[in-house]
């Protein structure tokens, strides 16, 4: 009974030095890994006040769908509006994809984006200067 209490103490104290090591190679393994929030991408949208400000147009304005089955729910469609525009940074013309909503399931909604943004119409566009290819659409300023 004495051999199996030792055994079992032993055991114990085996499994939290694993777990202590464990610990601390995940926490030298993290310090060692590029900060995930430094990334590319965040950095460059992080602050659009600077951003260059040019005109744009829009050469594409569609309403997506898809089936989606909720989990306790029937499979109903579910839409977003979904946006190709072209603008121009330093002399060279850009395009660029953006989706202005999430997957929702009123129509209305997302067609209201799709109408508010049609094909051909004049938006404001800003984008990074040392990264001309970053931008985002901002507003309908004609039709």
């Amino acid at each position: 009974m004495e051999t199996l209490t030792a055994l079992i103490i032993l055991t114990a104290i085996v499994l939290f030095c694993f777990f202590i090591a464990a610990i601390y190679i995940y926490s030298k393994a993290r310090k060692t890994l590029p900060d995930s929030t430094s990334s590319l991408s965040e950095k460059i949208t992080d602050n659009t006040d600077y951003w260059k400000v040019v005109k744009g147009v829009v050469t594409e304005s569609k309403l997506d769908y898809k089936d989606s089955k909720g989990l306790f729910s029937k499979t109903k469609r579910v839409y977003r509006a979904h946006f190709s525009y072209e603008y121009y940074a330093y002399d060279k013309k850009y395009t660029h994809s953006s989706l202005l909503l999430t997957w929702t399931s009123s129509k209305e909604i997302a067609s209201n984006y799709v109408n508010n943004y049609p094909l051909g119409c004049e938006v404001v566009v800003r984008f990074h200067p040392e990264h001309p290819e970053s931008s985002v659409m901002e507003v309908v300023t004609s039709r």
